[in-house]
């Protein structure tokens, strides 16, 4: 899942906070 949830967030792998990929 490297595609972002919201359209602001370009980088959602950056953020392990909010977008958790484990």
């Amino acid at each position: 899942m490297l595609k972002t949830r919201k359209p602001g967030e370009i980088q959602p792998y950056k953020r392990k906070n909010l977008y958790p990929i484990k």
